[in-house]
């Protein structure tokens, strides 16, 4: 069922259409506008709905997450009911996947942390998401670590100057 909104946004189509969710097999009925003069008037409704889109990087579940749609892909949609409905279902989606994936993740051999998230459609409405994990949030091992190396650089420095010594030594009972 499609209805015309008057006022500011003359032209923008509003339809009730059932979108998938994360759950499968459960749909839920949303309300999908279109017929926007613009894709910064469109980049604007969306924004309302999903505040994270295109707005830089945002918290969820503790995660840095940035959630960025192309230009282009919002141009098609913007006039496409059913491109629309394809958006805005996995745009809705979002936070439970990067839930699941932060609970995944700490099931992980080593319990990782994710460290960051990225969400991207292309101007086909391909998505890519793209995350980063450390076995090390506090930066403990890293400290560690760079201590272990610290001691064996300097062993190996006094193994060498040593050697040098013992060297010198040799040279000078030689003359």
């Amino acid at each position: 069922m499609a209805m015309e909104i008057n006022g500011a946004n003359s032209g923008v189509v509003s339809q009730i259409m059932d979108l998938k969710t994360s759950t499968p097999g459960v749909t839920r009925k949303e309300e999908i506008k279109t017929g926007f003069k613009n894709t910064d008037e469109y980049s604007k409704y969306l924004q309302e709905k999903y505040s994270y889109m295109n707005t830089g990087t945002t918290s969820m579940q503790g995660v840095p997450v940035t959630v960025s749609v192309s230009g282009a892909f919002l141009k098609k949609c913007m006039d496409n009911p059913e491109k629309a409905a394809y958006l805005e279902e996995n745009l809705a989606a979002i936070p439970e996947c990067i839930k699941r994936s932060v609970e995944y993740t700490k099931t992980m051999p080593g319990s990782p942390v994710m460290t960051y998230c990225n969400v991207s459609f292309d101007e086909n409405g391909n998505i890519t998401m793209t995350s980063g994990c450390t076995n090390d949030p506090d930066g403990k091992i890293a400290r560690e670590n760079a201590q272990r190396k610290a001691e064996e650089k300097k062993a190996a420095e006094e193994k060498a100057a040593k050697k040098r010594a013992e060297k010198k030594a040799v040279e000078e009972k030689l003359t």
